[in-house]
């Protein structure tokens, strides 16, 4: 949904898979950031000029929530419980299908190898709503679409 030739962040849909493969729905979803990790690298060459680069490193970002279920919740019970039963705790995917502003046309990218971190279990506050945000981080993007 472009508004003037530009993404407006309704465009964008979120499916996250446990390490089990089966997915995870958030109610409502509020935020979702990505951002690409990197190592610099840098060169003084005796020539006199510098070189630079930069090595993918993974990608992290968060996901943030208006709890509208037990999923959150769930999710993280599923991941300590396989920790805390003695269990390897496989990475988890996220799927991010972005509608283009520019063609109508849909772009899907998978995030592989996914840790999930709990960053805010929310604060249970009478007439107020319960926020609750994750933060993550993957081995890499691949494009799907």
């Amino acid at each position: 949904m472009p508004i003037n030739g530009f993404n407006v962040g309704k465009d964008v849909q979120i499916n996250i898979n446990r390490p089990d493969g089966s997915q995870v729905s958030f109610s409502i979803v509020t935020s979702f950031e990505a951002r690409e990790i990197t190592k610099g690298i840098e060169s003084k060459g005796i020539d006199g000029i510098d070189r630079y680069g930069e090595i993918p490193s993974g990608w992290e970002g968060s996901i943030e929530i208006d709890r509208g279920n037990v999923n959150m919740d769930a999710l993280f019970d599923y991941l300590e419980g396989l920790y805390y039963s003695g269990q390897n705790v496989p990475g988890g995917t996220i799927t991010e299908t972005i509608t283009e502003a520019d063609t109508g046309a849909i772009s899907q990218w998978r995030f592989t190898g996914v840790a999930f971190k709990l960053d805010e279990h929310g604060s249970f506050k009478g007439d107020q709503k319960v926020s609750q945000k994750l933060s993550w981080k993957a081995s890499r993007r691949i494009r799907v679409q």
